[in-house]
């Protein structure tokens, strides 16, 4: 690439590679012993997860510092989409401990055939309020040096009010970096028809052919387009709805 892009880049001094962590929740949930843990939702055992998970991300700055001052390149620490690696990565944990992983003694979410692991802090199926998210959140995110996101799935059409009243609980009283407000969004391919929230079949004119267009990590698609981990993942999902706000 460097000979196609030399006449106005000139060098790579202000570019980084980066190093991307995925399956954080579930790694610290099985670190400790506890693969319940983001169904329990112990307060304490949280808690204790969201310590060891900012000492891993902090663990992992430290080791690229150091490989910045080794070869003089760039690095960052991110959350990395992994719509694949996600998928493939669990794949290939759940065969190597399978008796483990059918014993239940360990966390591998999805199950047979799609397990996945997660690229956020608090995982996506973890049923927790708005608030204890944003800050358990907020108190890793802070720990990286790349690319973060909270999503917020929501299952209904927000109030606009409501909403920006959130948004600005959630910047003046966590650490978190960066977030989204996420409704998923049925639309009738017969008659048109669209509503925020997940439908089967069309209110309108009866029709079963509803594509349900979701954000699968920074966009929206289909979710029939997703690959099998995604749709395990999406179909897990906590949701959230005016009365959570």
């Amino acid at each position: 690439m460097m000979p196609l892009t030399k006449r106005y880049l000139g060098h790579f001094n202000g570019h980084y590679s980066t190093v991307g962590l995925v399956g954080l929740p579930e790694a610290v949930a099985n670190f400790i012993g506890n693969p319940a843990l983001w169904d329990n939702l112990n307060k304490g055992d949280v808690e204790e997860a969201v310590s060891l998970m900012k000492k891993i991300v902090s663990h992992v700055r430290k080791r690229v510092e150091e490989f910045e001052d080794e070869d003089g390149c760039l690095y960052n620490v991110e959350e990395v989409p992994a719509e694949s690696a996600g998928t493939r990565l669990a794949l290939l944990d759940r065969e190597k401990f399978l008796s483990k992983f059918k014993a239940n003694e360990i966390l591998i979410p999805g199950g047979d055939p799609a397990p996945f692991y997660s690229n956020s802090v608090i995982p996506y199926y973890a049923s927790v309020p708005i608030s204890l998210r944003a800050q358990w959140e907020g108190e890793v995110q802070s720990e990286f040096t790349g690319g973060v996101i909270m999503h917020l799935f929501l299952n209904e059409s927000p109030d606009p009010e409501a909403l920006k009243k959130l948004a600005r609980r959630i910047v003046e009283n966590t650490n978190v970096v960066y977030f989204s407000f996420t409704p998923s969004i049925s639309v009738c391919q017969k008659c048109d028809w669209h509503s925020v929230g997940v439908f089967d079949t069309c209110p309108k004119c009866g029709s079963k052919r509803i594509d349900v267009w979701s954000r699968i990590v920074g966009y929206y698609r289909p979710v029939r387009t997703w690959n099998a981990g995604k749709k395990a993942e999406f179909k897990n999902r906590a949701t959230y709805g005016r009365e959570s706000w």
